[in-house]
């Protein structure tokens, strides 16, 4: 009996790791595209791999909580799939990251925009920042923002381990 629990605990592992969340954007917003996460949750237990976070608030206005799962394959590649979307990752140590796209996340541009206004950011920052949100909310007056909002928003990013890096720009 002893020896099927010592084996239990040594298939299951779950670590929290320290994340940054990027938004996709033109080089003229990248100052802007970074967003502080809550620690991810990974847990290996038998060859499976499954991953629990949140999608920043700021981002979408309203919690999103994710979770995918997955198994690394022969090259060691991990794709996680899950309810709200898929992850391509190359791992979870300091200076990897995953490649996610989702296809249905709680959006409400109001709250972000709430959310944003407690930052207390300089308006040329807070202007960028909501830029950024947009683009991720599919939210524009562009063509291919209109596409965006019509199918959901972009809601694309990368997912980075480790410590994030300083921001462009910081609240007063």
């Amino acid at each position: 009996m002893l020896i099927s629990l010592i084996l239990a605990a040594m298939a299951f592992a779950s670590t929290e790791i320290s994340a940054e969340y990027e938004v996709p954007v033109p080089a003229e917003l990248v100052a802007y595209s970074r967003f502080k996460m809550e620690p991810v949750e990974v847990q290996t237990e038998n060859g499976e791999v499954r991953v629990k976070y949140k999608v920043p608030l700021l981002l979408t206005g309203l919690e999103n909580e994710i979770e995918m799962r997955g198994a690394y394959g022969s090259k060691g590649e991990l794709i996680l799939n899950g309810g709200k979307g898929r992850a391509e990752c190359d791992g979870f140590q300091n200076g990897q990251q995953c490649r996610v796209k989702y296809n249905s996340l709680d959006l409400d541009l109001a709250r972000s925009e709430a959310e944003l206004d407690k930052l207390g950011l300089a308006e040329a920052d807070r202007a960028g920042v909501l830029q950024v949100i947009k683009r991720f909310q599919g939210v524009g007056d562009s063509p291919a923002a209109f596409l965006r909002e019509r199918e959901g928003g972009d809601m694309q990013g990368i997912i980075h381990y480790g410590e994030p890096i300083p921001s462009a720009y910081e609240a007063d």
